[in-house]
């Protein structure tokens, strides 16, 4: 073979190599190539050829690990954040200790700097609404939920009042007339009158909460992959 074509050979890339990390009681089926940004994982593994019924040990948290192994894979930065909560900070504090454990610089950079705080905003805006029966408040979250939203209640007033229900007793409908005749459930023949009975009403305050997850600044960089190889036997 010439030597041109040797190089060409040896320019290729490298094979897939897959290795078994044991994290304290956890097994995970990882590769090289995955834990190559891990000083400490990566000088492990080239400690001895694999071997999967030797996996390779770190006595350390393996629930942990799972979020930086996660972020190997991936690129992307982890968001601990709930809606009604915020942002979960004593496990960020436990992750940064396990990426500076692990010699993951970028990653424990990141949450030392709180850029998580930048990368979720909530938005919220007050909202009154008027609930006719029993049905209508039991399905509340389906009255005032939008997709990527979710509401804390501030208070109710319930009174009783005579309203329109829907003649196809479509709870739904109940105190919303004009919803009911455009869904055609009013009876159109002459002499038809619309039922009105006396039901609870709830007024209701609340604030809608809105979330959104600025994706620039915990998606991997460019010249990653846009997604990880298709991994065998995770766990």
């Amino acid at each position: 073979m010439s030597s041109v074509a040797s190089a060409s050979v040896d320019a290729g890339p490298r094979p897939i190599e897959p290795i078994v990390l044991q994290i304290g009681e956890k097994k995970f089926y990882t590769t090289r190539q995955t834990i190559a940004e891990s000083s400490v994982l990566s000088s492990l593994v080239n400690l001895r050829d694999p071997d999967p019924e030797k996996p390779f040990f770190v006595d350390a948290d393996p629930a942990l690990f799972e979020h930086i192994l996660r972020y190997l894979r991936t690129g992307i930065f982890p968001l601990f954040h709930d809606v009604e909560r915020g942002h979960d900070m004593p496990l960020y504090h436990a992750l940064q200790h396990q990426a500076e454990f692990y010699q993951i610089e970028r990653l424990a950079n990141w949450i030392l700097a709180r850029a998580y705080l930048d990368a979720v905003s909530t938005k919220t805006s007050p909202r009154s609404v008027t609930l006719h029966g029993e049905q209508q408040l039991a399905h509340l979250d389906e009255m005032v939920r939008a997709a990527g939203r979710t509401f804390k209640i501030l208070k109710i007033d319930e009174s009783k009042a005579r309203v329109f229900q829907c003649p196809n007793r479509n709870w739904r409908h109940d105190g919303l007339r004009s919803v009911c005749f455009n869904s055609r459930c009013l009876p159109t023949h002459r002499g038809s009158v619309p039922l009105t009975v006396e039901m609870q009403v709830f007024k209701i305050d609340l604030v809608i909460l809105e979330v959104r997850i600025h994706q620039e600044l915990v998606m991997p960089i460019s010249e990653q992959p846009a997604l990880p190889p298709p991994y065998q036997n995770t766990q």
